[in-house]
Formats: C-alpha cells, sequence, structure tokens
C-alpha cells in the first residue's frame, strides 16, 4: 500500500503539462517545486484534523481520492488538458507554472489522502519525485508523439491505481 500512495503522488504532479516556455527556465520549475513540496507538507499535516472537521474517515476519503484519480486518469489517456503551451510566452513560476500546471486537484486530494494514510514523510518523498520528473521534463526535448504516448501510460497507471484505491476504501468502511 506504500509503494501505491508513493506511485499515487508522483503520478498526481502535473510534471507531464510542464510548457514549453519553461523549458529554458529551470529554475523557476524548481521553486514551483518547492511549493508543490510546501503544499503537500501542509495538506499531510492538516488532513486528520480536516478529515475530523468534516466527520468522515480516511476510508472515504480514499474512495472520493480514487474518483477524482479516475477522472485525472481518463482525462490524461484521452489527451484533454495535457498539451503543453506553445512556448509563445513567459511562464511565471507560481501561476501558472504552480498552480495549476503542477499542483491541481488530484494533487490536493491524493496529498490528503495519504497523509492522513501515511504520514506527511511519504508525501514529501511524493512530492519530491513528481517534482524532479517535472525538472527532469525541462531537459527532455523529445517528439510529441513519445510525450503523448507517455502521457498516455501515466493516465492508464493512474486509472488502475486509483480503481484498487477505491475498492481498497470500500473493502475498508
Amino acid at each position: 500500500m506504500t509503494m501505491r500512495a508513493l506511485l499515487l503522488l508522483i503520478l498526481s504532479v502535473g510534471w507531464w503539462r510542464i510548457p514549453r516556455a519553461t523549458r529554458d527556465n529551470r529554475a523557476g520549475v524548481v521553486s514551483a517545486g518547492l511549493i508543490v513540496v510546501g503544499v503537500g507538507i501542509v495538506l499531510a499535516v492538516v488532513a486528520s484534523p480536516l478529515i475530523e472537521a468534516l466527520e468522515t474517515d480516511a476510508e472515504t476519503l480514499r474512495v472520493a481520492t480514487g474518483l477524482v484519480l479516475v477522472i485525472a486518469g481518463a482525462f490524461r489517456i484521452f489527451g484533454v488538458g495535457t498539451r503543453a503551451e506553445d512556448g509563445s510566452h513567459r511562464v511565471s513560476w507560481l501561476v501558472p507554472l504552480a498552480y495549476p500546471i503542477l499542483i491541481g486537484p488530484e494533487t490536493v486530494v491524493v496529498g490528503l489522502s495519504v497523509g492522513a494514510d501515511h504520514g506527511v514523510l511519504l508525501v514529501i518523498a511524493g512530492s519530491l519525485a513528481g517534482v524532479v520528473l517535472a525538472v527532469m521534463a525541462t531537459r527532455v526535448r523529445h517528439d510529441a508523439f513519445v510525450a503523448r504516448l507517455f502521457v498516455r501510460a501515466a493516465g492508464i497507471a493512474t486509472v488502475v491505481l486509483a480503481v484498487t484505491l477505491i475498492f481498497d476504501g470500500l473493502r475498508e468502511v
């Protein structure tokens, strides 16, 4: 379960959406990545108190996280919202790079769910791994076909992991 949670965190960070405009701005990607890690820490810390305040449990949050991830994975599989920008303008490291490119709805719910189930350290590890992939995405000059294929494969992996997360949550409810 821990490895699956780590993979979900890595897949939830939007490293595949890095715009072409940031390819020459690695420092901006690293700055945005630090925000991703910071948000991950905050989410992991507030996860348990938030669950209690909402009068729910970690299992229900796990099911909800799986549903969000199924939708996000389907979007990747069908190529919706995965096109990088054309690079004709400068991209700020905070908006839109940190949010909504690297941090999206799936990142938030996975951070909360994994934080509630496994704690802060795993969220930090997964966020850092996702940021490393984002920095690597700025270095790779890849073919558009290969990039689309890779994003779709990540979408399939996200859907598979999300379905197992849903079933785990349902089994424990």
